[in-house]
């Protein structure tokens, strides 16, 4: 009896070393850690609407047919204000985007050439009176920053003049002016920072316009006559401006 009690144990005992021994002869695998997806904290999709403010300075090229030695470049320049809206698409970090704006100010420039008879004289001015572009956006979004370049089509609303005198003559002087809406192509790139559903960033826009030409035919007046003549100006736009924004879609 005491043999066969042996013999039962030694055979459970040899069952139960089984086990053990697969498990230590299997291999160890390491854990495997897959990293999390990169977290957007700050999300800026959706439409906005703002307020901007800042500097315009630019450039005014003549080219006087009837005496190319009076050509001049005028540098009008002044504060401007105004409103922008557009809408933001948010891809992870890339942010892509549409957006229109307006501008007014009232930078003006002007310029006198005296004629080597050292009596006649023609004075050229150059007005700026509006400006606004329409174009997509391209970003980068770190979070609550957004860096971004941006181009599209630029407008913008000129007053020009030149007037010609001969004061050798009383009344003897001639103003040909007109005012003008030019569509031209905007450049530029900005930042801007989140805060809710409030953004505030600094932008710098390039706008380049062709040309239009001012002419008027033969004429005397006071005696004196005048020729046919015209006047080309071609006109460049540079902004630098703060905005404020307000997105109705915003997390």
């Amino acid at each position: 009896m005491r043999s066969i009690t042996a013999s039962l144990l030694a055979a459970a005992f040899s069952l139960a070393l089984i086990p053990a021994a697969s498990a230590a002869d299997m291999p160890t695998k390491a854990p495997v850690y897959k990293a999390a997806p990169m977290a957007v904290l700050y999300n800026w999709t959706g439409f906005y609407l703002g307020l901007n403010a800042g500097y315009a300075w630019g450039s005014t090229s003549t080219d006087y047919s009837l005496a190319p030695v009076a050509n001049t470049t005028l540098n009008p320049k002044g504060f401007i204000g105004g409103v922008q809206g557009g809408y933001n698409w948010q891809i992870d970090r890339i942010v892509l985007g549409i957006e229109g704006d307006i501008d007014w100010h009232s930078a003006t420039d002007s310029s006198t050439f005296g004629f080597p008879n050292g009596i006649d004289f023609t004075t050229t001015n150059a007005k700026q009176t509006w400006d606004g572009t329409i174009r997509g956006r391209v970003g980068f979004a770190p979070d609550n920053w957004l860096f971004y370049l941006t181009g599209g089509a630029a407008f913008a609303g000129f007053d020009h003049s030149y007037t010609e005198a001969r004061p050798t003559t009383a009344g003897a002087a001639r103003t040909i002016s007109g005012a003008t809406t030019k569509t031209g192509w905007a450049a530029g790139g900005g930042v801007e920072y989140g805060m809710g559903p409030w953004s505030l960033g600094a932008e710098y826009i390039y706008m380049g316009f062709g040309n239009n030409t001012l002419s008027t035919g033969a004429q005397t007046l006071g005696g004196v006559p005048f020729p046919a003549d015209s006047m080309s100006f071609k006109d460049h736009i540079q902004v630098a401006r703060l905005k404020l924004n307000y997105r109705f879609s915003s997390r």
